[in-house]
């Protein structure tokens, strides 16, 4: 089946001499796996820089639910969007994502809420970005699986991983209270003012909650969350 639509790149990997397997997230069919013959060479049409992560693209793809790779028959950029004058952190930021998305979104299942949902923050990362950006968003992206962080118990002082909620007493699974007060305050202001060491903490917190919800981001660059937090 043939079919057109936008497209976020998310990662590739070498494959043979000329070739990668690029991840796309489409909005029409999910995360696609294509195979993308020829682009390493000098002289080909298709350019890396397609593949970059986050990269939004106009594709013409064919689905077939017999190949687990599919293939790739056309590639632009949506409206020219292309910009190289991003900043270092951005550019980390704009990794963390696509990494993230890459390893948490299910192929072949079509995701129309959270494609809108990058689509909207794109604007935001080729601006000026705050330092609390990535852990904000894993934040929102929880609400679309299905287990944002409550904060509807004022008086809870303890975040609990497997409730989602926050709670009055301690117990295995909850985090420490400064931990818990530092989530509480981002939850409510996604601009608080927190320091690199607890921002640190608190995106390894988010990382584990999504394990504790059965949505766990495996081998994630750790150079890629350290990154992501230096402003």
């Amino acid at each position: 089946m043939r079919y057109n639509s936008l497209a976020f790149s998310l990662t590739y990997i070498k494959y043979k001499e000329h070739s990668i397997i690029s991840k796309l997230f489409t909005r029409e069919m999910g995360v696609q796996s294509f195979i993308v013959n020829g682009v390493r060479k000098k002289n080909s049409k298709k350019n890396l820089n397609f593949f970059k992560p986050l990269q939004l693209l106009n594709i013409c793809g064919v689905y077939s639910n017999k190949n687990g790779l599919q293939r790739l028959e056309d590639i632009s950029y949506y409206k020219n969007h292309f910009l190289e004058n991003k900043s270092m952190y951005n550019r980390f930021v704009e990794m963390f994502i696509s990494d993230v998305l890459a390893k948490t979104l299910k192929e072949n299942q079509q995701e129309v809420g959270i494609f809108n949902y990058i689509l909207k923050i794109k604007k935001d990362l080729d601006g000026i970005l705050t330092p609390n950006y990535s852990i904000n968003f894993l934040i929102n992206l929880s609400s679309f699986f299905g287990f944002l962080p409550s904060n509807d118990n004022d008086s809870g002082i303890y975040f609990d991983l497997d409730k989602g909620v926050f709670v009055d007493e301690e117990s295995s699974t909850t985090i420490n209270g400064n931990l818990s007060s530092s989530l509480k305050e981002l939850i409510l202001n996604p601009n608080a003012s927190i320091s690199y060491t607890v921002r640190n903490e608190l995106l390894h917190l988010m990382i584990k909650y999504f394990k504790c919800q059965n949505h766990e981001i495996k081998n994630l660059n750790s150079h890629l969350i350290f990154e992501s937090l230096r402003v």
